[in-house]
């Protein structure tokens, strides 16, 4: 069993904690943001860690000395990271494993903010998940695993839903992945 903590505030945070759960691994803290912080499109990620007996924490700033500190006091495996904002090294350092990002485009296309919107523009219909090592690039890490899902001819809300969907068995499958191949680190992105 691998320990987490996962950093987030959507809907795609908890579609990912629930896959790290019903995969049979320990989310130890959810780290999330304080409401006068959060980006539009924020849930209650409070409520859903109250609900599964998840420890909780806010913060405006995750690369505060005294954030890192508790990080590294928890010890995990892997950080599993949805947050909204750059991470620094210090906190990239921290798990023992990696830390895991996600980003919904077969990167590197489509690095950056706003990926599904831009998609959705130029009328794309598939894409792919990326699941990948984090590095002080953005989103430029190793890529771990990807996931497919529809875009096609959809709102902002159903390519999202796909999205979360998609985030749920894209974690699970790459917990499989790394219990069948502890030293697992991903391949170098191309373009």
């Amino acid at each position: 069993m691998l320990k987490f903590i996962v950093l987030g505030t959507s809907q795609f945070t908890l579609s990912c904690i629930d896959g790290v759960i019903d995969e049979g691994h320990e989310v130890s803290k959810v780290i999330s943001m304080p409401s006068e912080c959060l980006p539009e499109n924020s849930v209650d990620v409070r409520d859903f860690c109250l609900s599964r007996n998840i420890d909780y924490f806010e913060t405006e700033d995750i690369n505060k000395d005294e954030c890192v500190a508790m990080l590294k006091s928890i010890a995990p495996d892997c950080i599993l990271s949805t947050w909204p904002k750059i991470i620094s090294k210090s906190v990239l350092e921290v798990p023992k494993r990696l830390t895991i990002g996600t980003h919904p485009s077969s990167l590197p296309m489509n690095q950056g903010r706003h990926p599904l919107h831009w998609m959705i523009v130029l009328g794309l219909s598939n894409t792919l998940l990326s699941f990948f090592a984090m590095d002080e690039g953005i989103d430029t890490g190793n890529i771990l695993y990807h996931v497919p899902f529809s875009i096609s001819n959809r709102s902002i809300t159903h390519a999202d839903s796909d999205m979360c969907s998609a985030g749920y068995q894209g974690t699970r499958d790459l917990h499989q992945l790394f219990e069948s191949n502890s030293i697992y680190k991903g391949v170098k992105q191309t373009k």
